[in-house]
């Protein structure tokens, strides 16, 4: 099956990601279910552990550091002007691609997850009572990482902070918080003058 379209989507620092078209894969493809950590689970779990010093990890290009098996590229294979391709390494855009990985994840770190660490599909979060026993949550994350040669990115990592951005939240040890730059886009709206305004809101966030 060739995926007939080719996209390069522009991330937000400005680097490129090549994403295909794979809608008419995605219709005949088995969805794997892969439960993802809730908010009110994380905030639960930091509070029971008493964290007071977080980081923030992101994987470098994380679905194309699991390679595929012979059997799943031919399915990935995608037309250019310059000919058919296929990839060698997970590609974004399909079904499974985010529940995969997050699974793979889940058992590279399953010694420390919920105990020390929280990973939702590349982003993970690491969570200690002090510094002391953050350099030691750090250092066995690293352990398992290198283990199963997997690279985060360092520029889009945040180590050792008391309070660090993930998944749209604030973390600090008080609790959990909305993002601000989530909502500025509500808390700009002009006050409506009329009752008829007040009844539509744009959601484009």
């Amino acid at each position: 099956m060739e995926q007939p379209i080719l996209l390069v989507v522009a991330k937000p620092n400005g680097e490129k990601r090549v994403c295909v078209d794979y809608r008419k894969l995605n219709r005949l493809t088995k969805i794997y279910t892969q439960s993802l950590p809730n908010l009110s689970d994380v905030l639960d779990t930091l509070g029971e552990k008493h964290a007071q010093t977080y980081s923030v990890c992101d994987m470098r290009q994380g679905f194309w550091q699991l390679e595929l098996d012979e059997q799943s590229k031919e399915k990935t294979a995608f037309m250019t002007h310059r000919g058919q391709y296929e990839f060698n390494r997970l590609p974004y855009g399909l079904a499974n691609s985010p529940a995969t990985f997050n699974m793979i994840m889940n058992e590279v770190i399953r010694d420390l997850n919920w105990k020390s660490a929280l990973v939702y599909v590349d982003d993970i979060l690491i969570y200690s009572k002090n510094f002391e026993e953050h350099l030691c949550h750090l250092a066995a994350l690293f352990d398992k990482l290198i283990e199963a040669n997997l690279k985060l990115k360092p520029s889009k990592c945040q180590f050792a902070c008391k309070e660090v951005q993930y998944l749209g939240h604030i973390i600090t040890k008080e609790g959990i918080a909305v993002d601000p730059e989530k909502t500025a886009s509500v808390h700009s709206f002009a006050a409506p003058k009329k009752c008829q305004r007040s009844t539509y809101v744009p959601w484009t966030m």
